[in-house]
């Protein structure tokens, strides 16, 4: 889900104040919130079926709903004193929205559940009638008009005018929520940093608490904090007794912990207000001249809205709505509601578990289609309810009846409009409270919360969002799209450029050399070191690369030699190829001259290097491997061991193509047979060697492999025989190096498990990363008196193996370097002669099984191409074990 977004189960809570019952990271409600989720697991087989519970949803689900739907319309008013007569229309949309929502879900949504109405929505369209009311303003003055002759006419225009905002404001949230769930928008919002969508949801607090705040004494915090001293004491009073009822409110979380604490709160406070006027002698016509009870409450027709939109839709000025303050106010409330609504959807998994696998992009196409419809019949924007769907649980509802009566009861409350004027009684500064509350639950949720789980730098960024999303909303979302590209950059540079480095002291090629080359690579491995670099690379990240390479260069006065290694990098752009060619172009006329490599790159990247290389015509070029890493540390560790030891010549490299000639020469093949034995079983009597070595020449066979030169004037060599044997044929004979070197290569698979981007490849022309390559490594390169095929030759002789199907197969493939000459004897005869002589066969199985041994851990090393192999010496400041000798207790 959106864990990234907002940790566990606190999403719950934080994108939604009517989920303030079940706070799942709140302590205050923890015990509550675990009976809560106990409710989304069904315990019987009635799951689904109606049971008489579901008849109570006309009761409980208005008592928690109404409230919302009055402080919604209120909202509105509080910011635009001038449509207080008009509150019952503007109700009236809010609960056709609320009922038509409601049925819609009780067919369509995946939850069982009703809609709600979002405060968020009733702070922008208080907030659009202050700026239409505003800019009309500037027009009568343009025009000399600075008075309205009839306030009556330009309320009831003011209202015609949030009422068409409402339908295309409604529509746009509808056809956004629609886009993302077409085009799965849901997985680009999993990456919204934390400190982004902690600030919103923070941000959409104030917003809402500055709301409840304005609904109960008819000023914005805003306003208050800019003219403290005209302030009156009405309006004081009016304040403070809103935020000692959003107090009393937040109090009761603890006593009663699900949504049922509202309509019990708004009674308490209703009570209250008029107990005390009778106790002090205050008439409620004075407590209403005083701004005590919301105005305008009055028993009105279900059509009085589309008859204001119907007749006076001439006199709609449409120019307001393109105007600059209105179309930033609408541009960014809807990308606000783009990004609350989808996580509404998601977090009601917390709640109610779908009968099937959850399905979101489906839900979005069912709610932005749902928006769309409710925007063409003039209502407002909807989403998911988490209060309602809690309370029916807690009652013990099941079937879907429940949310079909709750919105045939609001569809009846929309038409019979006899109980609004009973909302009257309610005193203003409750639903001012009950609004104010909510706020404190979404600040609390982020704002709060968030402050013990984030460090203080992004906690501050956290803070900065929020503020900036309340103080103006536009201003919000670019600083947070700022912080989100700042923090993507951030943290792509951190998994981006050089994943590791090693010296050539701490790493090794896997081809097998002798002891002698071995300690001297140890001692001089740090002339060479390997960077290993990962992700798409631009200039920033390439510059990043060079730097730390020369920062190591100047630190390390003795490296010679620099490898970095691009396969786990799917792209480099062009101002990185250039940055990497001058780093090159450097290095080759420092003092010591520094020789540097380039491996692993795809075939766009190495063709990009090799252009730019021409073009510069640098004098010393790097070297290009499009190949794995391994080519590149086979040059490096030739060239610190030619430097090491100048006299020796270089290691000569294998030829893809020599040819074998197979000559005759019996004592020849005698001879190395005996040597061969000799050097299995150095014990065993000379008269049995000569004997063994006797019995094996007539089926030995001795092949020579030409160099290139030799093999043009031998027209008549067999051209492939180069390849000694191949990986996976049948194992019959054992090879013995008499002269020159083989190499036993090994077959590495493509990997495909990688996850990086392909869009940087030319797939039409064959592009692929060089770990999809199926390659061969050098697992072992054998000298004079090197055994080929000692693990074949233990396996030969087991259960079925005779067979051609249990024949053991070849574990690597042998290729013969130019001008090497082996000794092929068949595994049938060789194991004849040992039998025939036991102890002699004894003491060689013991040399085979050491030499097999050697070359099964030489060849599990060599699957793990890349990266990061240690070296077969001891590292420096490597302690080897100590061993002590125990009795036979266990005692040292």
């Amino acid at each position: 889900g959106f864990g990234c977004v907002l940790p566990g189960k606190a999403l719950v809570q934080a994108v939604r104040p009517q989920a303030a019952a079940t706070a799942m990271d709140n302590p205050l409600l923890q015990a509550d919130t675990n009976r809560q989720l106990s409710l989304t697991v069904d315990d019987d087989n009635n799951a689904g079926k109606f049971v008489v519970e579901d008849l109570l949803s006309p009761v409980l689900g208005t008592t928690v709903l109404l409230p919302f739907a009055v402080g919604f319309a209120g909202v509105i008013v509080a910011a635009n004193p001038v449509l207080a007569p008009h509150t019952p229309t503007l109700l009236s949309a809010v609960i056709l929205s609320q009922a038509l929502g409601s049925i819609w879900f009780s067919r369509f949504s995946q939850f069982v559940t009703c809609t709600n109405v979002d405060l968020l929505s009733a702070a922008y369209f208080g907030q659009l009638a202050v700026a239409m009311r505003q800019q009309a303003y500037y027009k009568r003055s343009a025009l000399g008009l600075h008075h309205v002759k009839d306030e009556s006419d330009e309320s009831l225009t003011l209202l015609v005018q949030v009422l068409f905002g409402q339908v295309m404001f409604t529509l746009i949230v509808g056809l956004l929520l629609v886009v993302v769930a077409k085009f799965n928008g849901v997985w680009f919002l999993r990456y919204l940093p934390y400190p982004v969508a902690c600030g919103f949801v923070s941000g959409i607090g104030l917003i809402v608490l500055d709301g409840g705040f304005e609904l109960g004494c008819g000023m914005s915090m805003k306003d208050i904090l800019g003219d403290v001293s005209s302030i009156s004491s009405a309006t004081w009073a009016q304040a403070g007794a809103t935020v000692v009822v959003g107090c009393f409110f937040l109090l009761l979380e603890l006593v009663i912990k699900n949504a049922t604490r509202l309509p019990f709160g708004l009674l308490c406070v209703t009570l209250a207000v008029h107990g005390g006027a009778r106790f002090f002698g205050i008439t409620e016509a004075q407590l209403g001249a005083h701004g005590v009870f919301l105005n305008g409450l009055a028993e009105e027709s279900w059509a009085a809205g589309w008859d204001a939109m119907l007749h006076k839709a001439g006199t709609v000025d449409f120019s307001l709505y393109f105007s600059q303050e209105c179309m930033s106010l609408t541009f960014s409330y809807a990308l606000l509601h783009m990004l609350s609504y989808p996580f509404y959807a998601i977090g009601m998994q917390e709640i109610d578990t779908p009968a099937e696998k959850f399905n979101a992009r489906a839900e979005l196409m069912q709610l932005g289609a749902l928006n769309i419809g409710v925007g063409l019949l003039g209502g407002v924007p909807s989403c998911h309810s988490y209060k309602v769907c809690i309370v029916m649980k807690r009652s013990g509802a099941k079937s879907r009846l429940w949310v079909v009566l709750l919105g045939l009861t609001f569809l009846a409350l929309y038409f019979d409009t006899a109980i609004r004027p009973w909302i009257a009684i309610v005193p203003k500064c409750a639903f001012g409270g009950l609004v104010f509350s909510l706020g404190v639950d979404f600040i609390s949720a982020s704002l709060l919360e968030s402050r013990q789980r984030v460090a203080s730098v992004e906690w501050r960024a956290v803070v900065m969002t929020s503020l900036m999303t309340y103080y103006n909303v536009l201003a919000g979302l670019v600083f947070g799209s700022l912080l989100t590209m700042g923090l993507f950059v951030v943290e792509y540079a951190g998994i981006t450029g050089i994943v590791n480095q090693a010296t050539f002291a701490e790493v090794r090629s896997l081809q097998k050399r002798p002891k002698e080359d071995s300690e001297l690579l140890a001692k001089h491995g740090t002339q060479g070191v390997i960077f290993w670099c990962s992700g798409y690379i631009f200039f920033g990240t390439a510059a990043t690369i060079v730097e730390e390479v020369e920062e190591y260069l100047e630190a390390n006065l003795s490296t010679r030699y620099v490898i970095v290694d691009f396969e786990a990098v799917p792209a480099v752009d062009a101002s990185g190829v250039h940055a990497l060619t001058d780093f090159a172009a450097r290095c080759g006329v420092r003092k010591p001259r520094v020789r540097v490599c380039f491996c692993g790159m795809v075939r766009r990247l190495h063709l990009a290097l090799k252009n730019v290389i021409e073009s510069k015509a640098i004098a010393d070029p790097p070297r290009l491997y499009s190949r794995r890493v391994e080519q590149a540390m086979e040059w490096v560790e030739d060239e610190i061991l030619r430097r090491a030891t100048p006299a020796k010549p270089p290691m000569r490299s294998m030829t893809s193509d020599p040819n074998c000639t197979p000559i005759e020469g019996e004592t020849m093949i005698t001879n190395w047979l005996c040597k061969m034995i000799h050097e299995l079983a150095p014990l065993a009597p000379i008269e049995d060697v000569q004997v063994a070595a006797s019995k094996l020449t007539p089926c030995t066979q001795l092949l020579s492999y030409l160099s290139a030169q030799d093999a043009v004037a031998n027209v008549q060599a067999d051209q492939n025989s180069g390849v000694i044997f191949i990986e996976g044929a049948c194992a019959y004979d054992l090879f013995y190096v008499v002269a020159g070197s083989a190499d036993l290569m090994r077959t590495i698979e493509g990997d495909s498990a990688h996850k990086l981007p392909r869009h940087h490849l030319n797939t039409q022309k064959g592009d692929h990363f060089v770990f999809e390559e199926r390659t061969e490594v050098r697992v072992q390169r054998l000298h004079e008196g090197g055994l080929l095929g000692a693990m074949e030759f233990g396996a030969a002789f087991g259960e079925d193996s005779d067979s051609v199907a249990h024949r053991p197969r070849r574990a690597m493939t042998a290729l013969a370097a130019p001008k090497c000459k082996a000794l092929r004897i068949p595994f049938k005869e060789l194991h004849e002669v040992f039998q025939a002589h036991p102890g002699m066969g004894h003491g060689a199985m013991t040399r085979l099984c050491k030499s097999a041994a050697a070359q099964v851990l030489e060849l599990m090393r060599s699957t793990s191409v890349k990266p990061y192999r240690v070296s077969p010496t001891d590292p420096p400041g490597y302690a080897a074990p100590v061993c002590v000798d125990v009795d036979v207790a266990g005692r040292p």
